[in-house]
């Protein structure tokens, strides 16, 4: 018995996809129901000893800005933990990791207000000493 290359191809194909399509799982979402928050304009500068990093950014939300200043001091700021900061209604805290390498490093940010929480990353990145 002889198989051209293309019936090869298609019967590996398909045994491929049969083995890899999962089950559908039922979905829950962990999302605030009715609650949408942006954080915009966000902006790191660290001096050039590094060791304090300032960031400036906006919290907005259908009721409006909140605007913050959280500042994180260490030796290299850069990459140390910072908070908790309170910044309006929102308590804020940061954590360094470099779980991926020095290279890939990244800060999370945790902003809670009350019982809701927002959680984000921004990948390590040298930057000019004026931007982000």
């Amino acid at each position: 018995m002889q198989f051209s290359l293309s019936q090869l191809f298609l019967a590996a194909l398909s045994c491929s996809t049969a083995l890899a399509a999962p089950a559908p799982a039922s979905s829950k979402s962990m999302m605030v129901a009715n609650t949408q928050w942006t954080i915009e304009s966000m902006k790191r500068v660290c001096n050039s000893a590094d060791t304090k990093c300032t960031w400036t950014f906006g919290i907005e939300t259908p009721s409006g800005t909140t605007a913050c200043t959280y500042v994180v001091t260490g030796s290299p700021a850069s990459h140390a933990n910072g908070g908790p900061s309170q910044c309006g209604a929102y308590t804020i805290t940061s954590g360094w990791s470099d779980q991926f390498g020095a290279n890939n490093g990244f800060t999370t940010f945790s902003i809670l207000k009350s019982y809701n929480s927002t959680v984000s990353s921004l990948k390590q990145q040298k930057f000019a000493s004026s931007s982000l």
